[in-house]
C-alpha cells in the first residue's frame, strides 16, 4: 500500500498543479489589454529617454527628469517581447489572437517561474524528492489569483504592462537571492564559481534597474542583515566571500537606483507632502489586509504553523524566519510612502506595492506546511491535511474570472481591423487598449499606431466611442 501511495501521489500532485496552471493560462488569455501598452511600446516621446539611457546618466549628470529613469530593463524587456512575440505567433494565429496569446504566455511564464523559484528557495539546493517539490508547488498555486482576491493578494497583474514592472522583477530578485537563501537558511557554505559570480554581478544590475520595488527590498534586507550581524545572530563567515561582494554591489546599485528615482517625472508630477502620505498609510494597511479573506486566512495559517512548530520544540532557521519576515514586512511598509504618490494608489498600499510581503508570506506558509507534513504524526495529519485542503479551496473558489472585458475589447479590435474608414466609431462600452472610452478619435492615435505595428490594421487607424463623456 505504501509503495502504491508513493507511486501515485506525485502523479496526482502533478495533475492538480497542471490543472491549476492550465486554468490560470485561460484566465490570463481572457484578460483585456491595458491602457499603458501604447505609451510604453510605440513609445511616447517622454518614454524614449528610458530606452536610450540604460544607466540613467542624463538624470545623474544633468538632472534630466523623465518617467522611470531607474527602470530601463523592465521597459526594454517589455518592449522587445510585446513588439516581437505577437509577430512570431502570427505564423499560427490571426493578429488579434497573437497579442492576447503573447500576453498570456508572458503571464504564465512569470506565474510558473515564481512558483518554481519559491519552491527551490523552500526546498534548498540538495533535495531531489519530487514529492516535496510538487507538494510545495501545489501549496503555493492557489495564492496566484486572478479573481475575487486579486485586488488584495494579486501577484501576476491583469495588466500585462505591470507584469513586466512588478512580478517579473520580483522573480529576477528571487533568482538573485537564491545563493543567499541557500547560505543563511539551508547552511550551504560552498563558494560560487567565478563564472556564476560574474553572471550574478550582471544580474545585480538588471535587478536594481528593473521595477520600482527591487532597490528598496535589497536595502531593507541589507539593513536587517546588518542588524542581525551586529546583534551576533549570525557570523559573516556563514556567507562565502563571493556573496559578500555581491551583497555590497547590490546595495550600491540600489542606492544609485533610488537616487535616480528622485528624477522620476511621474513622482514629481504627483508629489504630496510626506506627512500626508504617512497619514494615508494606516487606512491603507487596514483595507489591504482585511478587505477580503485573502490575507486573514493566510495570517491565521502562519500563526498556526508558528504555534505548531514552536510546540514541537523547533528552534532552527525556519522558525527564526517568522521573526525576520515580520521585521521585513514592518520596515518595508513603513518605507513605502517614500516611494511617492499615485492617484491609482490613493492609500499608498496596493496589491502591487505589497508584492514582496505577499511572496514572503506565501513562501513562509508553504515552507511551514511542508515541514509539518513531514514531521506531524499520523494522528495529527488526519486533521491537518483536510485543513490545508480547505484553505486551498477558499482561494480556488475565489479565483473565478469574468471574460466580458475581453469579449468587448476583442469585438472592437476586429471591428477596427475590418473597417474601411480612418476614424472608426465603436459601439461597445469598454476601453480598447485604453483605460477608458474616449469620445474623440485623436485620443487613440498612439494606440492606432500600435495596432498597425502588430499588423492588426493595414495602416494606422484611430477609433472613438460616440457616446462617451467628454
Amino acid at each position: 500500500m505504501q509503495k502504491t501511495s508513493a507511486y501515485f501521489l506525485p502523479i496526482l500532485l502533478l495533475f492538480l498543479f497542471g490543472l491549476d496552471t492550465a486554468y490560470a493560462f485561460l484566465q490570463y488569455f481572457y484578460q483585456p489589454l491595458d491602457g499603458d501598452m501604447a505609451w510604453n511600446l510605440v513609445p511616447a516621446a517622454e518614454v524614449r529617454p528610458i530606452l536610450t539611457d540604460p544607466l540613467g546618466w542624463s538624470a545623474l549628470t544633468r538632472g534630466a527628469e523623465y518617467p522611470n529613469p531607474n527602470r530601463f530593463f523592465s521597459h526594454w524587456i517589455y518592449r522587445e517581447y510585446l513588439l516581437g512575440v505577437p509577430l512570431l505567433l502570427q505564423g499560427f494565429v490571426v493578429p488579434v489572437t497573437s497579442v492576447y496569446l503573447a500576453a498570456a504566455l508572458a503571464k504564465i511564464f512569470v506565474h510558473v517561474g515564481l512558483i518554481g523559484l519559491l519552491v527551490r528557495a523552500i526546498n534548498g539546493p540538495g533535495r531531489t524528492d519530487p514529492r516535496g517539490w510538487l507538494i510545495a508547488a501545489c501549496l503555493l498555486a492557489p495564492f496566484f489569483q486572478s479573481g475575487e482576491f486579486r485586488s488584495h493578494i494579486g501577484i501576476v497583474d491583469a495588466a500585462t504592462t505591470y507584469v513586466f514592472f512588478y512580478a517579473l522583477p520580483a522573480g529576477l530578485l528571487l533568482l538573485f537571492s537564491l545563493p543567499f537563501i541557500d547560505a543563511l537558511a539551508h547552511g550551504v557554505r560552498q563558494r560560487m564559481p567565478v563564472w556564476q559570480t560574474a553572471l550574478w554581478a550582471v544580474l545585480a544590475f538588471i535587478v536594481c534597474l528593473s521595477g520600482p520595488l527591487n532597490p528598496g527590498i535589497v536595502l531593507v534586507a541589507g539593513l536587517l542583515g546588518c542588524i542581525g550581524w551586529l546583534a551576533g545572530w549570525y557570523r559573516l563567515g556563514q556567507l562565502p566571500r563571493s556573496l559578500l561582494v555581491l551583497a555590497v554591489l547590490a546595495g550600491i546599485l540600489s542606492f544609485y537606483s533610488l537616487y535616480l528615482g528622485r528624477y522620476n517625472s511621474l513622482t514629481i508630477d504627483n508629489q504630496l507632502p510626506l506627512p500626508a502620505l504617512y497619514g494615508k498609510l494606516p487606512f491603507g494597511i487596514f483595507r489591504q489586509f482585511t478587505g477580503k479573506l485573502a490575507f486573514p486566512v493566510l495570517f491565521l495559517m502562519l500563526g498556526l504553523h508558528y504555534y505548531l512548530l514552536k510546540r514541537r520544540g523547533s528552534n532552527d532557521g525556519l522558525l527564526r524566519l517568522y521573526g525576520w519576515s515580520l521585521a521585513f514586512a514592518a520596515v518595508y511598509l513603513l518605507l513605502l510612502p517614500l516611494g511617492g504618490f499615485r492617484s491609482y494608489r490613493a492609500t499608498v498600499l496596493r496589491y502591487d506595492t505589497i508584492l514582496p510581503v505577499t511572496l514572503v508570506c506565501i513562501g513562509l506558509y508553504a515552507a511551514g506546511a511542508l515541514r509539518l507534513l513531514r514531521e506531524l504524526s499520523r494522528k495529527h495529519l488526519r486533521w491537518y491535511v483536510p485543513l490545508l485542503l480547505i484553505v486551498a479551496l477558499i482561494y480556488v473558489n475565489a479565483d473565478r474570472f469574468d471574460r466580458s472585458g475581453y469579449d468587448c475589447e476583442r469585438d472592437a479590435l476586429e471591428t477596427i481591423a475590418a473597417a474601411a474608414v480612418a476614424e472608426v466609431p465603436l459601439t461597445g462600452n469598454c476601453g480598447v487598449v485604453l483605460w477608458q472610452t474616449y469620445p474623440d478619435a485623436y485620443q487613440s492615435e498612439m494606440t492606432g499606431r500600435l495596432l498597425h505595428r502588430w499588423r492588426i490594421t493595414a495602416r494606422p487607424r484611430t477609433y472613438y466611442h460616440p457616446g462617451a463623456e467628454k
